[in-house]
């Protein structure tokens, strides 16, 4: 493992990479719980501080700055106040945003949670989840064509917001297979037809047995995948089993999780695609790249909320 990590830590450049998805802030109210409210049976929370963070694919372009890469995000914001602290943001962390498709229509997708004594009280979200116009489509589109003749990799992230349309998903992997870029995706979704071409997924268990027949085990699960979506690789993230690399016509690779302590999943499987996509820039093999992604991941899971 030392040698892979020295192999990365000596890498000039680590990849310019493109992430394209849904873009969510993190709101986290942080307080403490000594009384229960006299108008109805709930806690009160006094509130100690406030802390936002960057989730859904701007936390996978924020994991990929953390560790030097250069990173264009794009995806769609409402014209509001959670839109314009989201592109603040991603500016403080050196990720470039001018592709972002502002539409006046639809809020930024927000999640806010409340949390006292690190016991989450409840979670607040505002979104719209049907897909976005005809015209941001284009828009997007239309960046990723500019931008993918300098980029080495492009990051797919499905949070089920309404950016990866079907039609949207697939003229991206058009573009990027003409441009010879790496292409993985972070699914999400009963129907991953979408992605079908794409050179590596990485779901965890939970989004596998969601997108296929109800019948299959992992293997056959798997088997299934691969011929709907004619992939090659499939890397299956396993929470404390750590993680299973499927290749087409070659026996399952396991790695052991790395994790002392899972404390909170939240934005792990960000960590995993973006680490796993910036060491197959430098020139790592995919086994190598999959080993340092489980070893980030072991991280990630012992910090409180989305996390790098």
């Amino acid at each position: 493992m030392q040698t892979i990590i020295n192999h990365v830590s000596h890498q000039q450049s680590r990849g310019r990479i493109l992430v394209i998805g849904d873009l969510i802030l993190d709101e986290y109210i942080f307080g403490s719980v000594n009384r229960i409210s006299p108008e109805a049976p709930v806690q009160i929370v006094e509130q100690h501080s406030e802390n936002f963070t960057l989730g859904g694919a701007a936390n996978v372009a924020h994991n990929l700055a953390t560790i030097a890469c250069s990173v264009d995000m794009m995806g769609v914001i409402g014209d509001d106040t959670q839109g314009r602290k989201l592109t603040a943001l991603m500016k403080e962390k050196g990720i470039e945003t001018s592709s972002l498709y502002i539409d006046e229509s639809r809020p930024t997708t927000s999640k806010l949670r409340i949390i006292a004594g690190n016991q989450q009280i409840v979670r607040v979200d505002n979104e719209v989840k049907t897909p976005i116009s005809s015209e941001a489509q284009a828009s997007l589109l239309e960046e990723v064509k500019e931008k993918l003749a300098h980029a080495d990799a492009l990051i797919l992230s499905d949070y089920q917001k309404g950016v990866l349309s079907p039609e949207l998903c697939q003229n991206i992997i058009a573009e990027a297979k003409k441009a010879n870029v790496l292409l993985i995706a972070d699914p999400k979704g009963k129907d991953l037809s979408k992605l079908k071409g794409v050179d590596i997924i990485t779901p965890n268990k939970k989004e596998l047995q969601h997108a296929t027949p109800d019948n299959l085990d992992e293997e056959a699960s798997i088997d299934y995948l691969f011929e709907k979506l004619q992939l090659k690789n499939i890397l299956l993230t396993r929470g404390e089993e750590g993680m299973r690399l499927y290749t087409k016509g070659k026996p399952a690779f396991n790695i052991q999780t790395t994790a002392k302590e899972v404390y909170d999943v939240t934005g792990a499987g960000d960590t995993v695609v973006s680490v796993l996509t910036m060491a197959l820039t430098t020139g790592l093999n995919l086994k190598e790249s999959c080993k340092l992604a489980n070893c980030a991941a072991g991280i990630v899971v012992g910090k409180l909320g989305t996390s790098t």
